[in-house]
């Protein structure tokens, strides 16, 4: 890791009297080969003892890759927004209520991320002041609780 980080500096030639938004260009370039936190923690303290400072190198090397971050609530904020705005259009027992929250569900990569973005709606809706609240969604709508018995209903 700290080889990594050495021959980054030397290649692009990196001095430490560079500005941080000069440095934060190069960002994406070194996480490239900087694949986990461990990699870019060595890779950090490398750079520190080659006299950059430590605004510099967290510009240099983010605490977080750019291409890991989580970016999915927005559309349950959408979702949210779209059903407060319809509820006097959407039945109760319409089908397309069932659909976008099994839909939403199944965006995750987790079961555990499923019932995240379900209470996630749940919340937004709370917040928007939905009074879809009182809708039920059966085992149709949570399929994906492998745990949960048929013919049992979840409020939503």
């Amino acid at each position: 890791m700290s080889k990594v980080a050495t021959n980054f500096v030397n290649q692009y030639n990196l001095t430490p009297q560079m500005s941080i938004a000069e440095l934060g260009n190069y960002a994406e370039k070194i996480c490239k080969d900087l694949k986990d936190y461990k990699a870019r923690d060595h890779a950090r303290n490398r750079i520190q003892k080659l006299g950059f400072s430590k605004d510099q190198t967290y510009a240099l090397i983010p605490i977080q890759t750019s291409r890991r971050r989580v970016i999915g609530r927005d559309p349950v904020k959408k979702l949210a927004q779209y059903i407060k705005e319809n509820e006097d259009n959407l039945e109760p027992e319409e089908i397309l209520i069932y659909e976008l929250a099994y839909n939403l569900a199944k965006t995750a990569p987790t079961i555990i991320a499923q019932s995240s973005r379900l209470k996630l709606l749940r919340k937004k809706l709370r917040n928007l002041d939905a009074d879809y609240l009182k809708l039920v969604l059966n085992c149709n709508a949570n399929r994906y609780r492998s745990w949960a018995p048929h013919g049992k209903m979840f409020v939503f």
